[in-house]
């Protein structure tokens, strides 16, 4: 005989499976008739079950909820799979646009383009197309430009739980000294 958390965790198992994208702990209880405690617990020990046993499939946080998707290191399989039908690479000038955005957060058009040096229309674009970054108001200002920020997309796509894994600046200069460091004593 299965028991109520075996029993709430499967079901819980077939909800992010069906869903397919992110999903809050408090929307997992209500489908599931539960309290967030309760669903929590379940997902907590249903996660531990898929990461015990490297399963192809992992639950993972993302933003403020949970995701099934492919665990990392299957990914390439599954690509070779079905396809590249996965979005294709950004652009130089849309990865840059996109960090000024993740950094910057909200921020309007007019600042990127003054960080960049270059009209941003269509990396904008092509961000917003792709779920990457979303218009999250306006500000009060002359003309009320659209502010930016990013998504539960841009965490999903570079496997971040929260915006605070992302690399801090100082960590990135450290990384680029040494980079440059390392070239000088190459040459």
């Amino acid at each position: 005989m299965v028991n109520r958390l075996e029993k709430l965790m499967k079901i819980i198992e077939g909800i992010l499976f069906a869903v397919g994208d992110v999903i809050t702990i408090d929307e997992l209880a209500s489908a599931a008739g539960v309290t967030s405690i309760e669903a929590k617990a379940a997902l907590r020990e249903l996660k531990d079950q898929y990461d015990q046993q490297q399963r192809g499939i992992e639950i993972a946080a993302i933003g403020d909820g949970y995701q099934m998707r492919t665990r990392e290191t299957y990914y390439e399989y599954v690509r070779k799979a079905v396809g590249d039908k996965a979005k294709k690479n950004l652009s130089p000038a849309a990865l840059e646009t996109l960090a000024i955005i993740a950094y910057n957060q909200p921020i309007i058009k007019s600042a990127i383009e003054h960080v960049r040096g270059v009209n941003s229309d269509g990396a904008v674009s092509t961000l917003l197309e792709r779920g990457l970054i979303e218009d999250v108001g306006r500000l009060d200002a002359p003309g009320r430009p659209i502010l930016y920020a990013t998504t539960n997309e841009f965490l999903r796509s570079f496997s971040l739980t929260s915006l605070s894994e992302m690399p801090q600046m100082k960590e990135l200069e450290k990384e680029k000294k040494e980079e440059n460091t390392q070239l000088q004593v190459e040459f």
